[in-house]
């Protein structure tokens, strides 16, 4: 979220700099949850839509081509995108800017509340956890964590962990395995780049990144922190 006084600031901190065009447009945005998601079929696709539009992201849908099948999840209903300026006609008063403000931040945290009501519907409509030792159906669970059943009864492992923050937005990420392929345990590198933001460092201006970053995962466990590469 963002405080009227750091936008106040922002607009303000360079009105008198000869150096800025003060009358060209800045965008302030709150962009919502948008979410793709490669399903295996299209029944189970049709699940996963069916399961988001009950929860009100009414703009998501099904992409099924020959080689897979894509949910898009979105929230484009809370979405704000508002011209601002530093002065002219589109510097607009301080009590505007408060209200915009208070506005952006309540669709962030009604964006926020979404995305977690997703998460616990995912887990509970599609997915059936099983105790330790539960033999029914021939499967057999030795770990701590407990099966977990799809809509066909294949068995998964699953995990549920928040990765380490990135603070970047509009960026581009490629996992990379870097290992033989052993399923949750295989070993991987996920490497971002581009996108606007602090980075994982979280303690300079908010903007363009032209950093790498490397989040790894090794013997199934990920890194505790996004580490940056040089170039």
């Amino acid at each position: 979220t963002i405080t009227a006084e750091q936008l106040i600031k922002i607009l303000d901190d360079n009105s008198n700099d000869s150096t800025f065009d003060n009358s060209t447009p800045l965008i302030f945005k709150h962009e919502p949850l948008l979410l793709h998601v490669a399903a295996s079929c299209l029944p189970r696709a049709e699940k996963l839509l069916s399961l988001a539009l009950s929860l009100g992201f009414r703009e998501s849908g099904i992409v099924s081509t020959p080689k897979r099948c894509t949910v898009a999840i979105r929230g484009v209903g809370l979405s704000l995108s508002v011209p601002l300026a530093r002065s002219g006609p589109l510097r607009p008063s301080n009590e505007y800017l408060e209200a915009l403000v208070k506005e952006a931040n309540d669709r962030f945290i009604l964006n926020d509340a979404k995305l977690v009501a997703l998460y616990e519907k995912v887990k509970s409509d599609l997915f059936v956890v099983t105790e330790t030792g539960d033999t029914d159906e021939g499967y057999a669970d030795a770990s701590n964590t407990g099966t977990m059943r799809g809509a066909q009864n294949d068995s998964y492992e699953a995990i549920f962990r928040p990765l380490p923050p990135l603070n970047l937005w509009g960026h581009a990420a490629v996992a990379v395995p870097s290992s033989a392929s052993d399923g949750c345990n295989s070993d991987v590198n996920v490497y971002a780049f581009g996108g606007h933001g602090t980075g994982s460092e979280a303690n300079g201006r908010c903007e363009r990144s032209d950093a790498f970053y490397c989040l790894s995962r090794s013997d199934g466990n990920w890194a505790d922190s996004w580490k940056r590469l040089n170039a």
